[in-house]
């Protein structure tokens, strides 16, 4: 938790440790009620989840990226450390050599984060559904129509959430006074990416790993995830708003900060109902493209915004 005084770390903690507590407990319900289906199944009455499209399937796939993304960094990180200490480093050399190469880890591993966004869903869709990922509006080749609509719409996002965070931080400042909502801001970035994309600034090389990651590689991830799988779940659930709904507070809530989550909601609604509007999951990825390679560019070549 770099750059974090003890009561935000206290605080980040305890937010941790409710999030996790939640996660389990939802998992426990969940485990519960499918063994309680599958019995019921036996004696002949209908299944209590849906066979495709579930979103304990969503659940699930999000539970194995995250397992995966976390046995990564597990297998890449124990052997260093151990080797290092091993070597006589000190204990708290260590620790400080980690904390300071985290934006950097960050950074290397949005290429499989993104890589495990598009391929557990992609073999969920295909393996156990026997569905297209065309059926989701994916395909290798985009028309041109769409990727210039998925552009123009990308500018209108990057245009709302620019201005959201600008009334988000207004607001912030009239509801708790300039310090409190200062102090408020400077929490939201230090636990959200800012750390990560000032480390993408530091060198052409990091720039262009950032802009290959952040930029193009989480747009398809999270698209491909949000709208294309979760978001379809949904939609086959309980309709088109309350599946907007659904994939965008999710969307939100996984890009962490108080400040962030409220800006990103109103982003979130635009790429759900552009993927409805137009049925191509190819349009919400390209504005999600334009919005964070715009961004990150002029974060570059205008350093004193980040």
């Amino acid at each position: 938790m770099p750059n974090l005084s003890g009561q935000e770390q206290e605080i980040l903690s305890r937010v941790l440790g409710v999030i996790v507590v939640a996660v389990a407990v939802v998992d426990g319900a969940l485990l519960g009620a499918w063994l309680w289906g599958r019995s019921r199944e036996r004696k002949g009455a209908p299944p209590l989840f849906a066979r495709t499209w579930s979103l304990l399937d969503v659940w699930a796939a999000g539970h194995i990226i995250i397992g995966a993304m976390l046995g990564l960094l597990i297998v890449i990180m124990v052997p260093v450390a151990a080797g290092m200490a091993l070597l006589g480093v000190p204990a708290d050399r260590i620790a400080g050599l980690i904390e300071a190469w985290m934006p950097r880890i960050a950074i290397l591993s949005l290429i499989p984060q993104n890589v495990l966004l598009v391929g557990v869903p992609a073999a969920c869709i295909a393996l156990k559904y026997g569905q297209r990922l065309e059926d989701i509006g994916f395909t290798l080749r985009p028309d041109g129509r769409t990727l210039r609509l998925g552009f123009a719409l990308g500018l209108l996002v990057m245009a709302v959430g620019f201005g959201m965070e600008w009334l988000v931080g207004q607001a912030a400042r009239l509801a708790l006074g300039p310090q409190s909502a200062q102090s408020l801001a400077s929490f939201t970035d230090r636990i959200g990416n800012a750390e990560v994309i000032r480390q993408g600034m530091e060198s052409p090389v990091w720039f262009v790993l950032l802009l290959l990651g952040g930029g193009i590689l989480a747009p398809v991830g999270e698209e491909f995830f949000f709208r294309g799988f979760l978001y379809n779940a949904a939609r086959r659930r309980f309709g088109f708003w309350p599946a907007v709904w659904i994939s965008t507070l999710v969307f939100a809530m996984v890009h962490v900060g108080p400040l962030l989550i409220l800006a990103i909601i109103p982003v979130g609604v635009l790429l759900a109902v552009a993927y409805e509007r137009t049925g191509s999951l190819w349009v919400p990825i390209v504005m999600h493209v334009t919005n964070n390679s715009l961004a990150l560019v002029l974060a570059y070549l205008f350093p004193q915004l980040v």
